[in-house]
């Protein structure tokens, strides 16, 4: 009986699909070669022929040890494979599956050929061929635990491999959740700081930012389960929110696209260029006296987005970087590439790659 208290004799959990076994095809091959294979190899027929009745039943008699042998140590090889692991207790199993399997196997064999010879026409025991069968079958058990064993550890292997590439895909989702989850409260805290201002500065302005805030929160609300939308969705939520930023600073915010080819096939992470735009106006405002210029540049696999800033910049507030190193984490997640950010006086850009659909043509142009 195992006591639940032993730690060295609990049975050791293990993953359903790791207990199975399939060697259904191996045992339905391995069984009658072997039993057809013990007395030819060992000439424990002596001198019957295939004449002889007794020639024939030592061939079901050799059958069945066959079977016995080979059903009563792959049972042990399992019921050891639950109690002991080669990482753990590596020497006791050694010495426990050859003990076990071989004491098994060589007083098996030794009796049933000790009752073959009783049994059949033979003038006595023939000790030295009852040892030799015994030696022949032991050597063959030896074989097939090794080829057991061996199949248990590359499976295992394999299935940690597994375990490890689903476990680090659920971190990885894990932290994009985590990123999508600090964007939405920082866009939004935003946009009722601007609706605030408005609503105090110019009502008209802000029922027109309310319906505009009404038309990002959907796009924002359809996107968010989404790791990548088609870069003609972003493109076209980009120009949502940049009404919204115009409502704010009329004279103060220009916004100019450059070069852009046909957008289809490419695929970003949803709500980057809102991310981008955010930041401009955070790090540098705008005004009549000092406008904003933000510029968007297609290339084939990346957008690059650019502002404005002041020759003599500010020193940074505290958090400041936290909206880049956000987006920087996603486009890791997500599209595998890094960003790449410039910096340099009057000037800041950063570049977003792509995700390319190489099935989809990327001829034609945007309007």
């Amino acid at each position: 009986m195992v006591l639940d208290g032993d730690p060295e004799q609990r049975p050791i959990e293990r993953p359903e699909c790791d207990r199975e076994l399939r060697d259904g095809a191996v045992r339905s091959v391995g069984i009658p070669l072997l039993g057809l294979a013990i007395p030819h190899l060992t000439g424990s027929y002596g001198e019957l022929t295939w004449t002889d009745a007794w020639w024939w039943a030592g061939h079901g008699w050799f059958l069945l040890l066959s079977f016995a042998v080979w059903q009563g140590n792959r049972l042990l090889i399992l019921r050891l494979r639950r109690t002991l692991d080669w990482e753990t207790r590596p020497l006791r199993k050694l010495l426990l599956l050859i003990g076990g399997t071989q004491g098994y196997t060589l007083v098996l064999t030794a009796g049933a050929m000790l009752a073959w010879q009783a049994a059949a026409p033979f003038p006595g025991i023939d000790w030295p061929r009852v040892g030799l069968v015994a030696a022949v079958v032991g050597l063959a058990v030896l074989f097939v635990s090794h080829v057991y064993e061996t199949t248990f550890l590359i499976n295992g292997r394999l299935e940690d491999r597994l375990r490890l590439a689903q476990s680090e895909r659920a971190r990885l989702q894990a932290e994009l959740e985590a990123v999508k989850g600090q964007l939405a409260p920082h866009f939004l805290f935003n946009c009722l700081h601007t609706l605030g201002v408005l609503i105090r500065e110019c009502p008209e302005r802000a029922g027109q930012f309310t319906r505009h805030l009404a038309t990002v929160c959907r796009y924002l609300l359809e996107r968010q389960k989404q790791d990548l939308v088609p870069l003609a969705e972003e493109l076209a939520f980009f120009e949502a929110y940049a009404e919204l930023c115009r409502l704010r600073f009329p004279e103060g915010l220009e916004i100019e696209l450059k070069d852009f080819g046909n957008p289809a096939g490419r695929h970003i992470p949803p709500a980057s260029l809102q991310l981008l735009l955010e930041n401009a106006l955070k790090h540098n405002g705008c005004s009549a006296a000092q406008p904003l210029r933000i510029t968007l540049e297609f290339e084939e696999d990346a957008l690059v987005f650019g502002n404005s800033c002041p020759v003599t910049a500010a020193p940074a507030a505290p958090g400041a970087g936290v909206g880049l190193r956000n987006l920087r984490e996603r486009f890791l997640l997500v599209v595998r590439r890094d960003i790449s950010v410039c910096s340099m006086p009057g000037r800041f850009s950063v570049r977003l790659p792509l995700l390319l659909d190489e099935h989809t043509p990327a001829s034609g142009v945007w309007n």
